[in-house]
Formats: structure tokens, sequence, C-alpha cells
């Protein structure tokens, strides 16, 4: 075999190689082994390759299912689970963002109204932040913002930004329907003097429901200023409770058949000298924490006080899951097991900010226990939130509390009239008692009665007082006969 060489210049050279044809032969057998390798390589590593994207597609897919939020495209509740214990408190700032009568909307214009209302918002949101800060929906109606921190950066006038630019542009349904929103925030500025991401949290919720309980439709935060003015810490919380420094105002319940107030709800307060506090000062703070069972086992011990002295109705509000806590559920039934002769004048409102499922025979059957007993049940803000049909079947409420942002629209809004009416009649063929909250003019009170509304309840009735007398001291020189 010759094969030319071109070393030298001037000269003519060759490489020689003198083969035998066995020789020969077994380089062409270790070339073809060799090519039949490389293309098994080239198979294995196209294999892997098609393996890795397919694992990568599989691992976004369920990264999406697990973590993102199918309706609006953020992340979900999950993924803040994820985040617990990995994020730096120092280098975040946190808010609690809430469409202003969200249930208002879901009545009026349907439930996919709702959630063309949600994805609009979360759109709006999230084209005025950053890649790295985060979008969560936190519950039905509430979006929960993590904000990478900056050096320097003014933050109220960022929130100020989002919060007027989200709620700029009327939202036009598919329907046809232009809504106007409103949003409520809640911020904390502060969340490096958290321990715990849990911590933080509460802090921007509890400013969201100062914000709420403001007039909604603003921005309120929770930092040194905001807290001066009444947030307490756990320790003071739980050094009130310890001294029972706790305090019920009643806010009178007013039959418009009979003309007579014979029924109060209990509002609890804390005390500290002469300063009261109120709920969304302390309560967040120590839920479903032994404070809070010691909270509400002391609020019913003074709920059937009242009820030995004067024999009138009381109603004590109650989140579902307290009747998931076998402690606190304990404590309650030893306490009405204790007032046997009383429990006819008792009635435990189920509040509607909790979703409750209607299978879950814990609860169910804890709250039949109840009723067994003597107690009545009640549900509160009916007709909004996460009010199910279903409820009539397992829990049989003894009484329903029509929504006050129904209410408060009776007079200018016909579809509001006619949810109302359709409650009524309802929970009439039902006999389930009704009472409607946030009556505060007469004219309201007119139309509830005229719907054949029972019960009603509101400034326009009375305020939440300390005595059960000054509640309702004035109520009979305002209503007149004809109305009810």
């Amino acid at each position: 075999m010759l094969y030319p060489l071109k070393i030298f210049k001037d000269y003519q050279t060759f490489l020689v190689a003198d083969l035998s044809t066995h020789a020969y032969l077994r380089i062409k057998e270790i070339l073809m082994e060799l090519k039949t390798f490389l293309q098994y390589l080239l198979l294995f590593f196209i294999t892997i390759f098609v393996l890795i994207v397919a694992l990568y597609m599989f691992l976004h897919r369920e990264h999406r299912r697990n973590f993102i939020d199918p309706l609006t495209k953020i992340y979900n509740r999950a993924y803040l689970e994820k985040l617990h214990g990995k994020v730096a408190l120092d280098k975040i700032v946190i808010a609690m963002i809430d469409i202003d009568y969200f249930k208002v909307i879901n009545d009026t214009y349907g439930h996919a109204a709702g959630d063309e209302v949600l994805i609009e918002i979360s759109k709006r949101i999230a084209k005025y932040i950053r890649n790295d800060d985060i979008l969560i929906r936190y519950g039905g109606d509430e979006l929960l913002l993590i904000l990478q921190k900056e050096k320097d950066k003014d933050y109220k006038k960022l929130f100020e930004r989002i919060y007027k630019r989200a709620k700029a542009e009327p939202i036009t349904l598919s329907s046809g329907n232009t809504i106007q929103i409103s949003l409520s925030i809640g911020v904390n500025l502060v969340a490096y003097k958290d321990s715990s991401l849990n911590e933080a949290l509460k802090k921007a919720d509890n400013a969201l429901y100062h914000a709420k309980h403001s007039g909604r439709d603003c921005i309120r935060y929770f930092d040194e200023e905001e807290a001066s003015k009444g947030y307490l810490p756990f320790q003071k919380i739980t050094e009130l409770i310890k001294d029972d420094k706790i305090l019920l105002h009643y806010q009178p319940i007013y039959n418009i058949k009979t003309g007579k107030i014979d029924k109060y709800e209990a509002l609890a307060r804390l005390q500290d000298g002469e300063r009261i506090y109120y709920p969304y000062q302390f309560l967040y703070s120590i839920f479903q924490t032994n404070v809070y069972r010691e909270f509400t086992k002391k609020i019913v011990v003074k709920a059937f006080e009242t009820i030995k002295k004067e024999h009138v109705n009381i109603s004590v509000n109650f989140n579902k899951s307290d009747f998931f806590d076998d402690e606190l559920f304990e404590s309650i039934k030893e306490l009405v097991l204790a007032n046997r002769d009383l429990t006819k004048y008792i009635i435990f409102e189920l509040l509607e900010n909790e979703e409750m499922k209607t299978d879950d025979e814990k609860i169910i059957n804890r709250i039949h226990y109840l009723r067994e007993l003597g107690c009545k049940v009640a549900l509160d803000d009916f007709g909004s939130g996460y009010s199910n049909i279903s409820y009539f079947l397992t829990l049989e409420p003894d009484i329903i509390k029509i929504d006050g942002s129904i209410v408060k629209q009776l007079q200018n809004n016909e579809r509001a009239r006619r949810v109302l009416k359709s409650i009524a009649v309802f929970a009439k063929y039902m006999q389930i008692e009704t009472i409607a909250e946030f009556v505060e003019d007469k004219k309201t009170l007119e139309i509830l009665a005229s719907y054949g509304i029972e019960n009603v309840q509101g400034f326009f009735i009375g305020k939440p007082s300390a005595t059960l007398a000054e509640g309702s001291v004035k109520i009979f020189d305002r209503i007149d006969s004809d109305a009810a």
C-alpha cells in the first residue's frame, strides 16, 4: 500500500506498507466493529436526550398541576408551602390583595363572571411585577404578593401604583356587562422582624382585615406606625385572656313580625384598662393555638352567663374548623352539658370564611350533636362566599344570616332583590329562620319586610353594646308599626 507524503519540497516521498491479506481483513473488521459501536453509542445518547426532554416535560406538567392555579395561571397555595423555610424574610415584602365585594359579583353575574374578574385582576397585577416576584392565589378571591426587596425602594409608592393600575379600567365580561372593581390591600413592610413566613403572612392578613373594616378600597400597612395603633403582640393577648379581660358586646336582632328584639349576636373584645381591642387586632395572631381555645371557651362561658341572667337568645361566632379541633370541641361540649336547661337560647353561628366539605363527617356529626342537645345552628353570610346548598341537607341549620353585601344593594340593584327574594322563599319552604345583616336605614328594612324576612340586624336597629338594654333602647323610636 502506497500513500504519498509531502514532506520535502524537492523530493517525492511515499509511505509504503506491506500488509498481508489477513492483517487487512482484521483491520477492516475492527473498523466495522468500531462503526457499529459508535452507532449504538449515538443511539444511546439520543435515547438519553429524549428521556431527559420527556422527564423535563413531565416535571414541568406536574409542577404546573401541583403549583399553578388552573384558572388564573399564577401560583397556587400549595406553592406557598414549598416556600416555607426557603424565603429570606429580610429580603421580602408581603401583600395580601382582596377583590372588594367579589361575593356580590358572583351572586349578581354568576361564578363564570367572577372567574373572569379574577383572571383579569391577576393578569394586571402580574404585569406590574418582576419575574422574581411571586404572585399566589391565596384563597377564593385573595391574592398573595411576595416582592423581592430592593435597597432604598419606596414600597408604599409601588403598592399605590399597583393598586391604582389594577383597578383603573373597568372589566368587560364576555356577557357584555362592565364591572368597575376596587381592591383592599394589606401590606407587611417589616417581614424581617418576624420569626417565620407564617407570622409575616398573619401581619399582612391583619392589615388586610383592617383595610376591609376601614371601608374597603384602600391600602393598609402593618408597619411600626400601624402596629402602634393597636395590633396586639401575642404575649400581650395571652396575658389579657389569662386575666379574663374579655368583653362581650351584644348587637340586637330585631324580629319584624313581633316588633321585639329577641336575639343578640355576641361580639368579642379584649380590654386593657379603658382601651378596647377588636378582633382584627388580635384574633389572627392566636388562631388555632391553645390561647385561641381558652379564648373561645371563655366566650361561651360569658354567653351562658348572660343567657342565665336575661333568658334571651345569644349567638356566638365559630369557624367551621373549630369543630374539627378535638380539644376545643370537648370544652364546648362540657359547657353545653353543664347548661342543659339553657341550650335552647344558645346559637352557634358558623362563619363563612372557611370552606367545609359537605362530606366532612367529623364536623357534621359534632354540629348535629349540639343540635340534639337543644342548641341552634346558624349559617353566617349566606348567599356569598362558600355558601353551598347542600349545607341544608348536611348541617340542617335553624337560621341563615343573609350576607350584608346583598342587603346593602337592595335599594338600587334589581338583581340583589331577586337574589334576596329567592333566598327568602327557599328558607321559608325549608322552614329555616332568616336574619338580614347590615340594615342601616328604614327603606332597607321595609324592603326586607315585604319579602318575608323575619329578623334584621344592623346599625339602624342598634350598635353593639356592653349591655343588652343600651343596644335596643332606641329601636322602638325609629321603627313604626307600618314597616313591620
